[in-house]
């Protein structure tokens, strides 16, 4: 067994490590690096793998680009990191490269990473589908987890499993939003063109969000929750997953206060002037709809749908609107654009 401790004090050692004797302090392991998706490239390969114990002839060989993000520690500096690839032909296994690690990260000997500092690695391979997955290791020696494994197949023609793409975003919105208020679509890209499938891993402080797993619609689940004197803003963690592979990102939603007096004051007045319907009608397409309706205003700020009782059903900011959740009838709609210019018309829901 290995103590992970290490000596803390002078930060000048040439290791990177701190040295001062007598003095000792606990060594957290690094955190895991975060593997990135892998690439054909016409670089020379750093590592070549054999086939069947012997060396392939180059010409079948396609060099790939392994990266990740750098990893973190405690004592050792991010520069002063090594990386171990590990890839094999079946999950979690290394028989392709070993990372000289147990499938927990725990190290076999005291060494550096097999990829040095670097946060990318080529290795030439020959056709067939691999698993892989990297380790942070400091200066103690101490390796941290393994970042999540991924996947590629490589064919005849060299062709590669990508995983999804998900970018952080960062939107407001008026607290106490009702309930179906869409709030924004989540939207990821995957190079393979995979179906891709949407959830929430973090941060949904009393379930106020919901997310459609397969369109990535973002909506109020709990108005409740929408208090800005409370909670002035969210962050959630958004995963999106093609099935085998998967990407997330954090995306912030910040709340923006609303005077309560002053908003039951203009609701009431809306319920006033959806008495009187204004011709908006070219505004808003497809009309009769069973789904998505379009809003094509200059300047649009929100739309929001009465039921014909005055009763507020859903808001949105959102110039693209899906009402499949609604009950088949008669709306009312209030368009408004940015110069406070309001316009109604009746939408129905087949």
């Amino acid at each position: 067994a290995v103590e992970q401790n290490s000596a803390a004090g002078s930060p000048s050692d040439p290791a990177g490590a701190p040295m001062t004797v007598g003095k000792w302090s606990k060594n957290v392991r690094p955190t895991a690096p975060k593997a990135k998706a892998t690439r054909a490239t016409n670089s020379p390969a750093m590592t070549r793998i054999q086939s069947n114990g012997r060396s392939s002839d180059s010409d079948s060989l396609t060099v790939m680009e392994f990266s990740w993000d750098g990893a973190t520690d405690d004592h050792t500096p991010v520069a002063g990191l090594t990386y171990a690839l590990r890839i094999g032909s079946i999950p979690g296994a290394q028989d392709i490269l070993s990372s000289d690690a147990s499938g927990k990260g725990l190290r076999m000997s005291a060494s550096s990473g097999n990829t040095g500092h670097n946060l990318t690695w080529n290795v030439a391979l020959p056709a067939g589908t691999y698993y892989w997955a990297v380790q942070a290791i400091d200066a103690a020696y101490i390796g941290s987890v393994f970042s999540e494994e991924l996947s590629f197949t490589l064919g005849g023609g060299g062709t590669t499993s990508n995983p999804p793409i998900i970018v952080a975003d960062t939107f407001s919105l008026a607290e106490n939003s009702v309930n179906a208020t869409i709030v924004r679509t989540i939207q990821a890209s995957d190079a393979d063109g995979d179906t891709l499938i949407y959830s929430i891993l973090s941060g949904n402080t009393d379930q106020a969000f919901g997310l459609d797993s397969t369109t990535g619609q973002l909506t109020v689940a709990n108005s409740s929750a929408l208090d800005y004197e409370t909670t002035p803003a969210f962050s959630l963690l958004i995963k999106a997953s093609d099935g085998a592979l998967s990407d997330s990102a954090t995306f912030t939603i910040n709340l923006t206060d609303v005077d309560e007096e002053e908003e039951e004051k203009e609701e009431e007045e809306e319920e006033e002037e959806t008495l009187s319907l204004a011709d908006a009608s070219e505004m808003i397409y497809p009309n009769p709809t069973n789904g998505i309706v379009n809003i094509k205003m200059a300047a649009f700020k929100e739309a929001t749908i009465y039921n014909l009782s005055g009763q507020r059903i859903m808001r949105s900011t959102d110039n693209r609107i899906d009402v499949g959740a609604l009950s088949e009838g008669v709306y009312i709609i209030k368009l408004e654009n940015r110069s406070g210019d309001r316009f109604s018309t009746r939408l129905i829901k087949e």
